[in-house]
């Protein structure tokens, strides 16, 4: 069975809290605010799937809260669903403000529930998704950091090879640090290679691209200090 997801509901109106929280509470753990500090101490402090905020209410200023709330990095992708009335002008401005959707008074428990529940299952979704691809990133850096030499990795677009990426080896093996690099060869390898050897590089890269197999490559760059570097590649 799925762990129970979280809610914030930031409100002052005890018949909207409460009607949410006959809706969700066996789905959700529920925490409960009616001022825009305690909600960012409480989304500081907890980990919170969603947040229901009433923005109609003049004592609860749910433009600042979704400010503020966008404003931290670790708290930014946090779905905030507005409760509003049926008017245009609510739905506009629940909108405008940045919420990510909103719910209407009086509530339809089925629409409430499906609605509010779509929502965080994208964002929990999009969450791990992010998750697995930083752990992947930690990992594959870990590999690249084990690489003797240097790392760099290029795509063919035109004629030109584009640097997507190249790590602290390759800036040691150039000479160049990164901004050096980038103004130097406007992100085209090609551009450091040796004249001579710039054929050979585009005719291996080229079957490279064609047969997708692993070739070696050895040509000479041109070194920050106006010498002459020999490089191995596979």
């Amino acid at each position: 069975m799925d762990s129970l997801k979280t809610m914030l509901i930031v409100d002052d109106m005890e018949t909207s809290k409460n009607q949410l929280y006959k809706i969700f509470e066996k789905d959700y753990i529920i925490a409960a605010t009616d001022n825009e500090k305690n909600a960012i101490s409480i989304l500081k402090a907890k980990t919170i799937d969603v947040v229901m905020l009433n923005i109609m209410t003049e004592t609860i200023n749910g433009q600042a809260i979704l400010k503020e709330i966008k404003k931290i990095d670790t708290l930014k992708e946090i779905p905030i669903i507005a409760e509003i009335t049926e008017t245009k002008k609510q739905k506009q401005k629940a909108l405008q403000i940045g919420a990510d959707d909103f719910i209407v008074m009086p509530y339809d428990k089925i629409i409430v529930k499906n609605r509010v529940n779509n929502i965080v299952k994208r964002y929990k979704s999009a969450k791990k998704t992010n998750e697995e691809l930083k752990k992947t990133q930690y990992n594959l850096d870990g590999i690249i950091t084990a690489i003797p030499g240097g790392v760099i990795i290029f795509k063919l677009i035109g004629d030109k090879f584009v640097t997507t990426f190249f790590d602290k080896g390759f800036c040691k093996l150039t000479g160049y640090d990164r901004v050096e690099y980038n103004k130097l060869s406007e992100a085209d390898i090609l551009k450091i290679v040796y004249p001579e050897d710039r054929n050979k590089v585009i005719l291996k890269i080229a079957s490279l691209e064609k047969n997708r197999e692993i070739i070696p490559l050895t040509f000479r760059i041109k070194h920050k200090s106006k010498g002459i570097k020999w490089v191995f590649t596979n």
